[in-house]
């Protein structure tokens, strides 16, 4: 009895890790940028965080050996592709070799882009931002004015992304 009891308990707790709302009070692109404001994307071109001023950006911090990351992607394409015009971004951030990500990407037909940094780089920006944990997927959304808006670790539903874009 005591064995399906701790079972329970355990499966709680892990479901509570999987998917979790974190609160990053007062963090903007500039905290992103002092980190690291210059990134390569997985294509070799580097970019520069202040590219993104004016535009509201879902940073999603991915791998391709993480199912519920790999199960995402495919929607968050679909929201890039439908919401740019607005200036509403995907990016992605592979936690991931260059050459596995990028096969990845090709191989699933994701035209967002994504970006590679060292594990130093990434581990700081997703501690800074609330998950010290290195849960993924992770995703920090910023809204127009570079302030964040929400952090989450766990995939998001269609209607969380439709919810996302009312309140930017």
């Amino acid at each position: 009895m005591s064995a399906l009891f701790i079972g329970v308990v355990v499966s709680g707790l892990l479901a509570g890790i999987a998917v979790r709302h974190f609160n990053a009070p007062d963090l903007s692109l500039s905290d992103l940028s002092a980190i690291q404001n210059e990134w390569q994307t997985l294509g070799g071109d580097p970019i520069s965080v202040d590219e993104w001023n004016g535009k509201a950006i879902l940073l999603n911090f991915w791998g391709s050996w993480c199912r519920p990351c790999v199960e995402e992607m495919p929607m968050l394409d679909s929201f890039n592709q439908d919401y740019q015009d607005q200036n509403f971004h995907v990016v992605g951030v592979a936690i991931d070799r260059a050459e596995s990500a990028l096969q990845f990407l090709e191989t699933n037909n994701i035209q967002y882009p994504s970006l590679i940094a060292s594990p130093v780089i990434t581990d700081a920006v997703m501690d800074l931002f609330g998950n010290d944990n290195g849960v993924l997927p992770f995703t920090i959304v910023f809204s127009k004015t570079g302030s964040v808006i929400l952090t989450k670790a766990g995939p998001f539903t269609e209607a969380e992304l439709e919810e996302i874009v009312s309140g930017v």
